[in-house]
């Protein structure tokens, strides 16, 4: 939803989540990338897929990423995410290690 807060059942709260609060932004990307599959059997508690965006472009992806963070992190997060790491994540398998 908008304000972040999710909806029961069908989609998750992000604000606070610790995939947007993390300094590292790499999680983020990733599900950003490939959706909520990247959550495994998580993801079954929710009826509502996340579907991945890899269609993007990194800048777009960045962009999103950066607004993210900072409206909906537990501490907003100033420091845009970058083409370059987008780009990062986008050749990586899975999850950043």
């Amino acid at each position: 939803m908008a304000d972040g807060y999710g909806v029961p059942n069908l989609q998750p709260q992000i604000v606070g989540s610790g995939w947007i609060s993390a300094a590292d932004p790499q999680p983020l990307l990733s599900l950003i990338l490939r959706g909520s599959a990247i959550l495994g059997e998580a993801a079954n508690a929710y009826s509502n897929d996340m579907a991945p965006q890899d269609h993007l472009s990194d800048a777009e992806i960045a962009a999103v990423a950066s607004y993210v963070r900072q409206r909906f992190a537990a501490v907003p997060i100033t420091v845009p995410v970058t083409p370059a790491q987008v780009a990062i994540a986008r050749k990586r398998p899975g999850l950043p290690e």
